[in-house]
């Protein structure tokens, strides 16, 4: 695991267009950066999977990567993303392509590229919730889309990623993902290893449930049997149960969880 301290944004990194649509850079942003540090990047074709603002595309345009493919379902963040990328790295648009996707669905399988990467929703949507509204593709993904025995745990999302990624992968490649450590840590690795690759956690960190997202789906799960991993404080000690965790997030208190940043390769 990287012993890096997470990065922290600076007003330069955040002198970009944030429309209220999308997710603004955060916590999980800083631990997503920290994380692709220790990831080989120069001189290799990159995808990103949910570009949203591009901040992510300019940090690695500037440690050299080879290509960059930005590809998200919002069609309304392209041309924002578009406007940061050139603004902030202009000298390196001719690397850069961005596309509409669902997922990997609009990218050929022998794209072969050597880091497949992305920071995606893990609470499947609510009923009340509808997709497209707002920000709510930052947040949420509809869990009947991606059929996974671990859409309990709000990684459904993630692991359609892993299976399409076998296909567009050099055979030395990895995918990186930042996985929220709700569902604990021997779940998050299981992922990867189900699918097929040998996972190494890059970077390790504590972080404040965010009060915007609803938790209630993993209520349910957890009043079926499931297992979670809520604190009520900082250092993650003291354990809560995720109907607690919601009560805090509804009355304004924080709640905490682990946050992972893997890179997983193929076997």
């Amino acid at each position: 695991m990287s012993n890096h301290e997470r990065r922290i944004l600076t007003p330069q990194d955040l002198d970009i267009e944030i429309p209220d649509f999308t997710f603004r850079p955060n916590v999980w942003t800083e631990a997503f950066l920290t994380g692709l540090s220790s990831v080989p990047i120069e001189d290799k074709r990159i995808i990103e999977i949910g570009v949203g603002t591009g901040i992510i595309g300019i940090d690695l345009l500037k440690r050299g990567a080879q290509e960059y493919i930005g590809i998200d379902i919002d069609s309304r963040i392209l041309p924002i993303a578009h406007n940061n990328i050139s603004r902030k790295v202009p000298e390196y648009m001719q690397k850069v392509t961005l596309l509409q996707s669902d997922l990997l669905e609009s990218i050929p399988d022998d794209q072969s590229v050597d880091v497949i990467c992305g920071c995606l929703p893990q609470v499947s949507k609510p009923a009340t919730i509808e997709l497209g509204a707002a920000d709510s593709y930052a947040r949420y993904f509809d869990a009947a889309k991606y059929q996974s025995a671990l859409n309990v745990y709000g990684l459904g999302l993630n692991e359609a990623v892993l299976v399409q990624s076998k296909t567009r992968l050099k055979p030395n490649g990895s995918v990186v993902l930042v996985l929220s450590g709700r569902a604990g840590k021997n779940i998050s690795e299981q992922l990867y290893i189900r699918n097929g690759y040998a996972p190494h956690i890059v970077f390790e960190d504590s972080i404040a449930q965010l009060r915007e997202t609803t938790l209630s789906t993993l209520v349910q799960a957890e009043e079926q049997g499931y297992e979670f991993f809520f604190f009520q404080d900082p250092t993650c000690i003291e354990r809560i149960t995720v109907k607690e965790a919601e009560e805090r997030r509804l009355s304004g208190k924080d709640s905490y969880h682990k946050i992972y940043v893997i890179e997983g390769k193929l076997n």
